[in-house]
């Protein structure tokens, strides 16, 4: 199986999602990792077997024309890389990598954690994010909302596994024996805005 993997810095990936990577690898998967490369490691070469592609993205950015760009840069990307399944992260690749996605015809997977309050405590920016979940998320196969205590106390997390963690950084092993735990975060009946609220208001009860 090809597996793709989309976030905001190549370094956020091998921190949180280092482990996963060489265990999918090692199992036999062809492996890709996309996202924004500040040369801070060499994917490469630490992960022998896998694929890094550099992307331009701006995560701070609120340029229509610049998203529209990353959106068919991703595009261009799954019909090159023709992966099997895409596995996006944090949320420009979330919304935009999700609508590349569908347009390439290509199944997809949104992972929503550590969401904080940017998107319940008002104002445009948290309108139009609202509103932009809710149009590409429909387009992905599975939606997982999580927020980051749920993330920190899970049975799958561990801190530590790599060089260059701090404090509670650390990452979840997720493997096809496992997933079913992670049923409890799917997006029910396509209410976004419900299931971040409803994350938020678990912080601090997990």
């Amino acid at each position: 199986m090809k597996i793709l993997f989309v976030a905001n810095y190549m370094w956020d990936i091998y921190i949180f999602r280092g482990g996963l990577l060489k265990a999918l690898v090692a199992d036999g998967h062809e492996v890709v990792a996309a996202a924004p490369d500040n040369g801070r490691i060499d994917m490469e070469k630490t992960i022998p077997g896998l694929k890094a592609v550099s992307i331009t993205l701006n995560k701070r950015g609120i340029n229509p024309v610049e998203d529209m760009k990353l959106t068919y840069d991703l595009y261009k990307l799954y019909k090159k890389e023709n992966p099997d399944i895409i596995f996006h992260y944090t949320i420009k690749p979330n919304i935009y990598g999700t609508i590349a996605a569908r347009m390439a015809k290509k199944k997809s997977v949104a992972i929503l954690t550590g969401l904080g309050y940017s998107f319940v405590k008002g104002g445009l920016i948290s309108k139009v994010a609202i509103a932009l979940y809710r149009f590409s998320l429909k387009f992905s196969k599975e939606i997982w909302v999580l927020n980051s205590d749920e993330v920190a106390s899970h049975e799958l997390f561990s801190k530590g596994q790599h060089r260059g963690n701090h404090g509670n950084e650390g990452q979840l092993h997720i493997k096809n024996d496992n997933i079913n735990l992670f049923d409890k975060y799917k997006l029910i009946d396509n209410d976004i805005e419900k299931a971040i609220k409803d994350a938020v208001a678990r912080k601090g009860k997990s």
